[in-house]
């Protein structure tokens, strides 16, 4: 009787790089946001299992050959969920030597291939140890994220460590992350923020909360996010010129603004929780600035200065995307800010002729008419409180005549409903 043959024996190792490398594709999950700080249990979620471990569980061949494929072991998690690599405990601090040998040892599995590394320092009992290790892999390094341990606890990362970290070369890091780690450093034991300078000149994406980091060079940063930075910027005006999307949470834009010089800006997303001042200075004109999200505080000087220096704005909202269920609706009696500075003034309508979509918290029918009218170019509005669920019936009924007669006008559609007629969805 003749005996099953083995698949291994049928095809060779290549075609079965090319299975898994399509498995590789389709298990691995998709990235965060660009400006989204990934929370620890995000990463864990994402590394809690190699993509592959089901096919490293059929057979000893397959595991080999797994194992033995540098492509498959890029993404490197350092201390996220208490553990090293996909899967093997942190060592305590009585075994520093074999966690240095650990190390070492996840990270060259990837061969020479560029890599994609995330650490948890407060989970770290000597960051020195994983410092070092990428020190020796700097110039392999792509995307390096530094995030606090969820549950705040954890060691406290002293700020020479940090530094020392940074104080190499990076010449293929396109991605930096910084969270809000528990930082020390010998002036102040229990500082709340530090500024870090970075070498890497094809940094493309860079996202600061609470820490700010300095690159040497800018010139083709095109991501910029800031959340609760408050350290002062590098004096004189940062020239970041190939910049194209600026995110600002807690942070004080009429600081931070006139700072940046943003030439080829096209998206700019500012929240905050309590309305600023006027900007410090007045910072040249956004010619190429598209799309504006300005999270609605009341009159603020700083967002009407901004709204004047951008005339080519195609999409304005009054609230930030993604920050929709933190609206407490009900409690918004004034009318959205910038219905004030534009509806009949008749220069609106020169000073925003592409202006398309405008997206407000609150607004009537009235409201809406009268700023379509102030600016015709307008073909899309979305409200997140439906105006006809408000007042007296009479009152209601008046709201659904007017917005039905809107249609006529604009495409409008109520909280986060599709546009009829081809609008961008809110991202």
């Amino acid at each position: 009787m003749c005996q099953p043959t083995s698949i291994n024996r049928i095809f060779p190792p290549d075609l079965f790089t090319h299975v898994f490398d399509f498995l590789h594709a389709a298990e691995t999950p998709p990235d965060q946001s660009h400006f989204e700080i990934p929370s620890e249990e995000q990463v864990i979620s994402r590394c809690r299992r190699h993509p592959l471990l089901t096919a490293m569980l059929v057979c000893r061949a397959w595991y080999n050959l797994i194992q033995a494929t540098p492509n498959y072991w890029t993404s490197v998690a350092i201390g996220v969920g208490g553990v090293i690599g996909w899967g093997s405990k942190l060592p305590q601090e009585t075994q520093k030597e074999s966690f240095a040998e650990m190390l070492d040892e996840v990270l060259e599995r990837s061969g020479q291939l560029p890599i994609q590394v995330t650490v948890v320092p407060g989970r770290v009992l000597d960051f020195e140890i994983v410092s070092n290790a990428l020190r020796k892999n700097a110039r392999r390094l792509r995307t390096l994220s530094l995030l606090p341990w969820s549950n705040g606890q954890g060691e406290r990362v002293p700020s020479d460590h940090i530094k020392d970290l940074l104080d190499n070369v990076f010449p293929a890091l396109e991605q930096f992350i910084i969270g809000d780690l528990k930082i020390s450093s010998h002036v102040q034991p229990a500082s709340t923020a530090d500024t870090f300078n970075l070498t890497a000149p094809e940094l493309r994406q860079l996202t600061c909360e609470r820490h700010l980091i300095n690159p040497h060079s800018a010139s083709h940063l095109n991501r910029l996010s800031l959340t609760k930075v408050w350290a002062p910027l590098p004096a004189g005006c940062v020239e970041l010129p190939r910049l194209l999307d600026l995110h600002l949470f807690h942070c004080n834009p009429c600081e931070i603004l006139p700072s940046l010089s943003t030439p080829a800006l096209q998206t700019l997303i500012a929240f905050n929780e309590s309305p600023r001042g006027r900007l410090r200075s007045r910072p040249p004109q956004y010619a190429n600035l598209r799309e504006l999200q300005w999270s609605d505080t009341g009159v603020e000087e700083c967002f009407k200065e901004i709204l004047e220096l951008s005339p080519n704005l195609t999409r304005y909202s009054n609230y930030v995307f993604g920050k929709e269920d933190d609206l407490s609706l009900s409690d918004i009696s004034e009318p959205a800010t910038v219905l004030g500075i534009v509806s009949n003034n008749p220069e609106a309508k020169a000073r925003y002729p592409l202006l398309k979509e405008v997206c407000l918290d609150v607004a009537t029918g009235e409201e809406i008419d009268g700023l379509i009218a102030t600016i015709p170019s307008i073909e899309f509005i979305r409200i997140l409180r439906d105006p006809r669920e408000l007042g007296s019936d009479d009152q209601k009924e008046r709201e659904a005549k007017t917005l039905e007669e809107l249609r006529r006008k604009v495409d409008w559609v109520v909280d986060r409903g599709s546009w009829r007629g081809g609008g961008t969805e809110a991202e």
